[in-house]
């Protein structure tokens, strides 16, 4: 028997089992169908590749022509007997048959024309019966073929124009297939869909970057921009159609939304980029407010985070000697810290949210920007004075960032009424201006004889006093703080409130130790030891005032900071002063802490039975109420 005897022998096995598979399916025997169908279907694609291959009796044009019957066909059986798999042999018959039947040579327009019908074929009849299955396996199909194609051929000249044409119609082809049914019929879809929407995207976006992301950058980014806003449609169509958001939607409006943000890095440079990027995030914020949907308020929130991000890329800040806050870096960073600013606002402005997460989301945008805002200010302070490199620039830094951290804590404080939660950030925003006080508490390289009157003491000391104003401000603002519904659990104000006072003394203490310190260095009119001899009775003094303080305003808490100190200017008066001072300065200290210990227990004494009184009182008035309760 000769090739074409072999050939017209498989060709009617190929029809015989097609009749058997028949056959069967009258008898409604589903197994047997499919085996005998699947089965002719394959001898019929065998013989075809025989027939190019190795006998050499077909040319390409007729075998691809025979190839693209026995698919047709094979999807008509599909369709008719309402059976997935025959349809599933039938494409992956459809793939294969341009690689058994290639001669080698490179026609991309022919060989992906052959590939978009056949896609139409299938996807057709995957609509009548939603066959999601049929629907991804065409999608893996042509993206193995795509990439195979590219891998081989795209290197050779003149394929820039086809590869962007059949990449976009792919694109625009699968990512209208999950979503066809359901907007002729206005029914949801399920996750099959999703999936197929988001590997859509992500490969055929990965195609556009292989081939324009090394030469033509710039049209890179308006290809995105433009898959951004075919995705965006599609969403307004599918909510209008389907008229209720679901999954697919979601995943429409995050995919668009992901577009976006990533066209703004492949059109800009520099901060270009974080700018774009913190506009974009607080418009989907304000967006996703308007309409109420949290992916993309998440989406949104994500965004700013990538702005954030892309201020830090450009690190460090500054490189040169600047002019301080007229420079693009830092209006950059400011532009950046008021759009997190207005997100925060945004969010919380919508009180008929229903979403649970407003209250953390406001607080956490809005601390975000505060941070944001501090460290900026910090970093420019520090790189001018340091850049700029002059004399005695560290002691020029460091009390600038004094001065720095009085302010910043002042505005939070004024601006109290006006942000959520108020007095809650006023506090914390002192918490944080104390540690960075702490941070810049050593004065070394300060050439001044003067006492309190330099540039170590006086920043501090208004430092010192701007936090006790401040304190006293937000004394009134407490009971809203507490009503705070963000702040963190077991939080007291009160407390606080109380604690940062006390801070503020031991910072004094700490601040009038070294001032003393460095001006027992400095100046010719005392010596050091009579420095660090005159601390104990600075300390002593600090702590008469702390006590009568206490004892005045009826505070507990005052008088014992009083005491403590006390005892540490007692301490170090009887453990350090008597080992390391001279005899006469060692009198005088002892002297000094004495007197002030006997004027405080005078304070004591004069004070402490009108205490002892009204504690009284309180107690027999209370006991007397308990008497008119009823048993």
């Amino acid at each position: 028997i000769g090739p074409a005897g072999r050939l017209l022998i498989g060709v009617l096995t190929g029809l015989a089992a097609l009749g058997g598979g028949e056959y069967f399916c009258r008898r409604r025997l589903s197994i047997p169908f499919q085996a005998f169908t699947g089965g002719g279907l394959a001898i019929l694609y065998l013989c075809i590749f025989f027939s190019f291959q190795v006998y050499h009796i077909t040319d390409v044009g007729v075998s691809m022509l025979l190839a693209m019957a026995v698919t047709a066909l094979a999807i008509f059986l599909s369709v008719a007997h309402k059976a997935q798999a025959v349809a599933l042999l039938a494409v992956l018959g459809g793939y294969l048959s341009p690689v058994f039947l290639s001669t080698g040579q490179n026609a991309p327009w022919q060989f992906f024309t052959y590939i978009a019908a056949l896609n139409l074929v299938a996807l057709g009849a995957a609509f009548f019966h939603r066959w999601r299955a049929l629907d991804l396996f065409c999608l893996g199909g042509t993206a193995l073929l795509f990439q195979s194609w590219y891998g081989v051929h795209y290197a050779y000249p003149g394929q820039l124009v086809p590869a962007l044409f059949f990449i976009t119609l792919f694109y625009v082809m699968f990512m209208a297939t999950p979503m066809a049914y359901s907007l002729v019929r206005g029914i949801p879809e399920g996750v099959n869909s999703l999936v197929m929407l988001v590997g859509n995207s992500l490969f055929w976006l990965s195609c556009y970057y292989n081939v324009l992301y090394g030469e033509h950058r710039r049209a890179l980014g308006f290809v995105v921009l433009g898959q951004a806003a075919l995705v965006f449609v599609l969403y307004l169509v599918w909510v209008r159609r389907v008229r209720r958001e679901t999954r697919v939607a979601q995943s429409l409006l995050m995919i668009s939304l992901s577009l976006l943000a990533l066209a703004v890095p492949l059109q800009l440079r520099i901060y270009a980029i974080p700018i774009a990027w913190a506009a974009q995030g607080t418009l989907v914020v304000w967006l996703s407010t308007r309409f109420n949907n949290l992916p993309s308020r998440i989406g949104g929130v994500a965004v700013l985070a990538l702005s954030v991000c892309g201020l830090m890329v450009q690190w460090p800040l500054h490189t040169l000697p600047f002019t301080p806050v007229l420079n693009r870096p830092f209006g950059a960073w400011v532009f950046v810290i008021l759009c997190l600013a207005a997100a925060a606002a945004i969010v919380h402005r919508r009180l008929d949210d229903t979403y649970s997460t407003r209250p953390w989301l406001a607080g956490g945008l809005g601390a975000a920007a505060l941070l944001l805002a501090c460290f900026l200010l910090t970093l420019e302070n520090h790189l001018y004075w340091e850049l700029d490199g002059g004399e005695n620039w560290h002691a020029n830094m460091t009390a600038a960032m004094v001065v720095l951290w009085t302010v910043i804590p002042g505005l939070a404080v004024v601006a109290r009424r006006r942000i959520p939660a108020g007095g809650f950030v006023a506090q914390a925003t002192c918490i944080g201006a104390l540690a960075m006080f702490l941070a810049a508490l050593p004065g070394d390289g300060i050439p001044s004889g003067r006492l309190a009157l330099n540039l170590y003491f006086m920043p501090r000391l208004l430092f010192i006093v701007a936090l006790w104003a401040g304190l006293c401000f937000l004394k009134p603002r407490i009971p809203a703080v507490a009503r705070a519904s963000w702040h963190p659990p077991g939080y007291d104000p009160v407390l606080v409130n109380a604690v940062l006072e006390i801070a503020g003394h031991a910072a004094l203490a700490l601040v009038c130790m070294a001032e003393m310190m460095r001006w027992g260095r400095e100046t010719t009119l005392i010596t050091q030891d009579m420095a660090v001899g005159l601390i104990s009775a600075v300390w002593a003094a600090h702590a008469c005032v702390l006590i009568w303080h206490g004892l005045v305003s009826r505070e507990p808490l005052r008088r014992y900071a009083g005491f403590l100190l006390f005892a540490a200017a007692t301490g170090k008066t009887v453990f350090v002063d008597v080992f390391n001072l001279e005899a006469v300065h060692r009198i005088a200290s002892w002297l000094g802490v004495g007197l002030l210990l006997v004027i405080a227990a005078l304070l004591y004494q004069r004070y402490s039975g009108r205490l002892l009184a009204e504690g009284t009182e309180g107690s027999s008035h209370e006991h007397d109420i308990s008497k008119q309760q009823p048993s």
